[in-house]
């Protein structure tokens, strides 16, 4: 049941929720996208390292995306998956997307969890997921909570930088206006003079 196998796009197929995970899956997926992002990079720290803070930037979209609990979501329905999936540049058509779903989807709820997309992302099993370790490894637990917050840092100023830059941009766009309203005054004024 839980055996993973190679599919046509060169992905895994992965593996699906069996009624003796359903438990530990349902308190798992029952964790806001912080804490499935967490869990599985606890889990996984030695091979994902590295992919700290892509994953950190999918915890950021998925709670941009839930348009009711933002961050302390669990998931992202169906549309929310497939605009999900479009901001990794995988867009695809409906039918195409259902069936990518249908893949990442292992408990079968036409839902997506941040832990599913993950699962698909890094071709991993439900069962190595439910069995990762999450205690022993402390050392490494903290040095991915640093390598977190480094990102989301990183991510908080690059926030602040973009919002500094739309009001930059507003601010010259209000000033270009104001300029091209202050020549086509000047403009008028000199037609008028010239025609007395």
């Amino acid at each position: 049941a839980n055996k993973t196998i190679n599919d046509k796009d060169g992905r895994f197929a992965m593996s699906k929720v069996t009624s003796e995970q359903n438990s530990a899956w349902s308190a798992l997926i029952s964790k806001c996208y912080q804490d499935q992002a967490i869990w599985f990079l606890n889990g996984f720290w030695s091979d994902l390292s590295g992919d700290a803070e892509k994953v950190w930037g999918w915890v950021i979209q998925f709670s941009e995306l839930d348009q009711g609990a933002h961050s302390s979501g669990k998931y992202l329905d169906e549309f929310w998956s497939h605009k999900f999936l479009e901001t990794l540049g995988e867009t695809m058509t409906v039918v195409a997307m259902r069936e990518v779903l249908r893949k990442i989807d292992v408990d079968n709820d036409r839902r997506m969890s941040l832990i599913e997309y993950l699962i698909y992302r890094f071709s991993k099993t439900v069962q190595q997921v439910l069995n990762a370790s999450q205690g022993d490894n402390q050392k490494e637990i903290e040095e991915a909570q640093t390598k977190v917050a480094a990102a989301q840092n990183a991510v908080d100023e690059m926030v602040a930088l973009l919002q500094k830059a739309k009001e930059a941009a507003d601010d010259a766009r209000a000033k270009e206006q104001v300029a091209k309203e202050a020549a086509a005054a000047a403009k008028k004024a000199a037609d008028e003079a010239a025609l007395q």
